[in-house]
């Protein structure tokens, strides 16, 4: 199952633990003449950019955030070198000092967020740099050298090892830092979390979090998703809702009971989505009027309706289509815990859930057990 945690870490915003006004005060050295500051960061799903000039090599940048999202701290210059430094934008007074012309090269104080970032990229940058001289040695070989058997074989077991220090020095991280946002962000990237098949080891890890950690908006996610993989195991009822068509009139999964119906959960940039398309429509066709039908739920983006209506119309998904269009923050999709798509979900008439994740043939066969 495709790993998606850290894709939705990147829209949401960092936290929704504390409301209020940060203040940045930066100082650069006036080297490679700095000219204007800029810090852009997303806030209710709207990217907002403010600016500051730097005069004397000093400038001040303020705003609000209803969150505390990740920034973008990027400083100008007349050579148009590429200058960012990323910071959290926590509601305090963060100082962002540079002894050089480049604020790449700042350090952050002032911010406890700030300040296990800068350890935990510390501590993972001694691995890249590790793994970027591995990398130029292994292309500095000649093309014999690299189809050496005995040369390959001791490439790939220094890159195993590179990434076995990745897991451990985040798992490492986040188990001595249960307090600390940057500590969830560890344990989120670092591959552990598993509804579908580690759901208890995954609730008891979550939970060794602080409730401060846990009420952020990648800690409420998290929570989400076990909640939601909790209640939706086999033999439970189906959570209910409602969502817009493809027309934009309400639908709710219990409009549908009386039926078997296979709650589908996809997205028209979902390539394996696309891929499963012709064995729900074989089901479909094979079953439709035998007390069976589809319920699909896109997670396609915000803006990207006419791509919905498209895939629909060619992969000929003739039932009926629901979508709030909001990525990975559907809310039918927060609700039923789904980490990856495609996910299914076979419900039966009385509304129980009797079978989940049915690919290629698995659907046919267990609708031919079930429908005479």
């Amino acid at each position: 199952m495709k790993k998606i945690i850290m894709t939705i870490i990147g829209l949401l915003p960092v936290m929704a633990l504390a409301q209020g006004k940060f203040t940045i005060k930066g100082q650069v050295n006036t080297a490679n003449a700095p000219l204007m500051a800029y810090l852009s960061f997303s806030e209710d799903d709207k990217q907002i950019v403010d600016s500051a000039k730097i005069i004397d090599g000093k400038f001040s940048l303020s705003n609000s955030a209803s969150t505390l999202p990740m920034a973008r701290l990027t400083v100008s210059h007349q050579d148009k070198s590429v200058d960012i430094l990323p910071i959290y934008l926590e509601p305090c007074n963060i100082n962002v000092t540079s002894a050089t012309g480049f604020i790449k090269d700042a350090v952050v104080t002032g911010s406890k967020v700030n300040d296990d970032f800068r350890l935990y990229n510390g501590q993972l940058g001694r691995l890249s740099a590790e793994s970027n001289i591995l990398v130029k040695a292994w292309m500095s070989k000649t093309e014999q050298e690299r189809q050496d058997t005995i040369t390959l074989n001791a490439y790939r077991q220094k890159q195993l090892a590179i990434q076995k220090a990745y897991k451990d020095t985040k798992r490492n991280f986040y188990m001595s830092h249960r307090d600390s946002y940057i500590g969830l962000v560890a344990y989120a990237s670092n591959d552990e979390i598993d509804v579908k098949d580690k759901l208890d080891a995954t609730a008891e890890e979550y939970n060794k979090f602080s409730p401060e950690v846990r009420k952020t908006a990648l800690g409420k996610m998290i929570g989400d998703m076990i909640e939601g993989a909790t209640k939706t195991k086999i033999g439970l009822p189906a959570i209910d809702f409602t969502q817009n068509d493809v027309n934009d009139k309400p639908v709710r999964l219990s409009d549908f009971k009386g039926k078997y119906v296979l709650l589908d959960f996809w997205a028209s940039w979902c390539g394996p989505c696309r891929a499963e398309s012709p064995n729900l429509v074989k089901a479909y066709a094979k079953f439709k009027d035998k007390n069976f039908t589809v319920l699909s739920v896109s997670l396609d983006q915000p803006g990207k309706k006419e791509s919905w209506l498209k895939a629909i119309e060619k992969d000929g998904l003739a039932w009926t289509n629901v979508s709030d269009l909001k990525f990975w923050k559907n809310a039918v999709a927060v609700k039923y815990g789904i980490t990856s798509i495609p996910a299914n979900f076979l419900i039966d008439p009385s509304g129980k859930i009797i079978a989940k994740d049915l690919r290629g043939e698995m659907l046919d066969q267990q609708l031919s057990k079930l429908i005479p």
